[in-house]
């Protein structure tokens, strides 16, 4: 009966100890304010992404913007510095390594393709991908 309890006692430490860390995971990840240094470092790294692959200079729309921990995971929408071409949503995940931000991803939006954000396990595959991803930045909670 007494091993019973103590069990039981661990048993809920455990998982308290587990909830306390995502609870502060959540509370830790943030979003950079407009004009500061490193969120102006993590869009250039996605201007320099989209200018290689598609030859365009944009400006971006933040609709969402997490950090963690050297990670981030951002959803903008591009336009021209006049605003009067928008192209599609951009979605990536942005990862600072040697204190440069680098994009690590760019989902695609094909519809049916399991890679792509439209599958319904594309996040859990995209923490799966990339060891260390903190979850508290996906647009998933």
């Amino acid at each position: 009966m007494r091993i019973r309890r103590i069990l039981i006692v661990l048993l809920l430490i455990l998982s308290g100890g587990h909830l306390l860390a995502q609870a502060t995971d959540k509370q830790d990840a943030y979003t950079p304010e407009r004009g500061t240094e490193e969120r102006q470092a993590i869009l250039d790294a996605l201007r320099e992404k989209l200018f290689t692959m598609h030859g365009i200079e944009v400006i971006f729309v933040v609709n969402y913007m997490k950090v963690y921990n050297g990670w981030a995971w951002v959803h903008t929408l591009p336009q021209d510095a006049h605003g009067s071409n928008k192209y599609e949503d951009v979605l990536a995940l942005i990862h600072k390594k040697e204190n440069v931000w680098k994009v690590i991803e760019i989902p695609c939006a094909e519809e049916d393709n399991p890679l792509c954000i439209t599958s319904e396990n594309y996040y859990q595959g995209l923490i799966e991908r990339h060891a260390g991803l903190p979850e508290c930045i996906l647009p998933i909670h």
